[in-house]
């Protein structure tokens, strides 16, 4: 059962409580003046860049230059001079740095500042050991996914009863893989691996993100509210695999790929329970990290993040609440006088320009609910 947010202090301005209809929302705690910053996120729980904009986005701050690649990645020396002196999971680092050239981890920055931030972060060789050995893995793959793409592949059979299916699947992986995997040497569960997808790839990334990022906070042996919020996330892993099956598959490959390739001080801290609220929360509560500077028709959609604190908003086709992102950090910022007790909404889509017919297809087949703000009964009742 999912851990309720109420009681949770996310912000001064507002709080979490449990609506009329079933739902959870956001509440003005008082009178807010238009242009108030009522949430600043700087750290998420999670992120990835996605996979076509790679090595043209800062991993650290986010920056895009219209399709130009960033000029500084990730290297041998960076490594030395940064991470192997300070941490001592480094050992594995040099390891891997022994086997042959450092390929960067897949990391590109837009500047040497913020490389060096982001060498800085806590037990960042943990995060980069796993990103190192996933690209590795992935780069091996290459041919055999080129193979793979020529042949169909079929979904998942999915059973009457959704629930039992998956829950079999999963305690299939407890009760048989794993346990069949680690009677294996490091080598041949290298071999296990099943061959990722681009989108897999960057699922993959997603993870390994969000595993470091709760881990580091539990490290620090005080409660933190952002953890205490993603555990609160409502998941759609049952909404999303019913109206695509093949999904169920794909999450059981990210699974293996993670098994496989993690250190111990993110494998240890794996679970199959702790990767499904991950990417069953993903799928309802991601927000979009958006190339900043364009109208949302021609902007690209440069990766995604998790941002707990924030996924409490519902959604208004008139929001009261703009999103506004500086480097890597979101700001929810009033876009007119609230009074308290008010709801606060903001746009989930950046669809609010079409039809509202199309703006509610929108909204069933990729959040999994029918918007009911006043601007679509009122638009509902014109058509």
């Amino acid at each position: 059962m999912t851990p309720s947010p109420e009681g949770l202090h996310l912000s001064g301005f507002f709080a979490v409580r449990q609506t009329n209809y079933g739902g959870r929302a956001c509440f003005a705690q008082r009178n807010i003046s238009r242009g108030t910053i009522i949430l600043e996120s700087k750290e998420p729980v999670g992120c990835t860049v996605c996979y076509d904009f790679r090595k043209e986005v800062c991993h650290r701050c986010f920056h895009y230059e219209g399709g130009n690649t960033m000029k500084f990645k990730l290297s041998a020396e960076d490594l030395q001079a940064f991470v192997i002196k300070i941490y001592p999971s480094g050992k594995e680092m040099e390891t891997l740095l022994k086997k042959g050239s450092f390929l960067g981890a897949g990391l590109w920055f837009c500047s040497d500042l913020c490389r060096r931030d982001f060498l800085t972060l806590r037990d960042v060789s943990v995060l980069l050991i796993s990103f190192e050995k996933l690209l590795r893995l992935f780069q091996s793959q290459n041919k055999a996914r080129a193979a793979q793409k020529s042949e169909e592949t079929g979904a998942d059979p999915i059973a009457a009863d959704i629930n039992k299916h998956i829950e079999q699947r999963w305690s299939q992986i407890e009760t048989e893989w794993i346990p069949r995997l680690s009677k294996l040497k490091d080598t041949r569960q290298q071999m296990e691996a099943p061959i990722l997808t681009e989108e897999e790839y960057i699922s993959v990334r997603f993870v390994i993100d969000t595993l470091w990022r709760i881990r580091a906070d539990n490290l620090k042996k005080e409660l933190c509210t952002r953890n205490q919020a993603f555990e609160c996330l409502q998941s759609n892993e049952i909404s999303k695999i019913r109206r695509a099956p093949s999904l169920l598959m794909s999450q059981i490959k990210i699974f293996q790929t993670l098994y496989i390739i993690l250190p111990f001080e993110l494998k240890s801290f794996l679970t199959s329970t702790l990767f499904r609220h991950i990417i069953g929360a993903d799928y309802a509560n991601s927000f979009g990290i958006w190339e900043l500077g364009l109208q949302s028709d021609a902007r690209e959609l440069l990766g995604y993040w998790m941002i707990p604190e924030a996924s409490f908003f519902n959604h208004s086709c008139a929001p009261n609440v703009d999103k506004r992102r500086i480097g890597n950090t979101l700001h929810f910022v009033t876009n007119k006088d609230i009074n308290a007790n008010e709801q606060l909404c903001i746009d989930y889509s950046g669809i609010l320009d079409l039809d509202v017919k199309e703006r509610q297809k929108s909204f069933s087949e990729n959040w999994f609910f029918n918007c009911t703000c006043d601007r679509c009964s009122l638009e509902l009742k014109a058509v």
